[in-house]
């Protein structure tokens, strides 16, 4: 489960920069969450198991967006850019 540590990781640098943009530190975003400061700091550090809606709605509060797209392991590279550009599409980015 080496990739879903990886995951937990990367939200939670996704998060402290968030916050950070904010000006906030981990208590103020705890007390605006009605959570605990620890908890916000194994959010930050990758040992908490965050749920993508719990993501959402801090990233809501810190009015924070970010762009993600979910591509399956294993692709050729041929196979990833005709996915980019499926996305693309799809997106409206083109």
């Amino acid at each position: 489960m080496k990739t879903m540590k990886n995951s937990r990781l990367i939200v939670g640098q996704v998060i402290s920069n968030a916050r950070k943009t904010r000006n906030l530190n981990q208590w103020q975003l705890a007390k605006l969450l009605g959570v605990t400061q620890p908890y916000i700091s194994s959010i930050e550090n990758g040992r908490a198991n965050i749920t993508i809606d719990q993501v959402e709605d801090i990233l809501e509060l810190l009015d924070y967006r970010i762009d993600i797209q979910l591509k399956p392991l294993g692709l050729t590279d041929e196979e990833s850019q005709k996915l980019d550009r499926v996305n693309e599409l799809l997106l409206g980015t083109v």
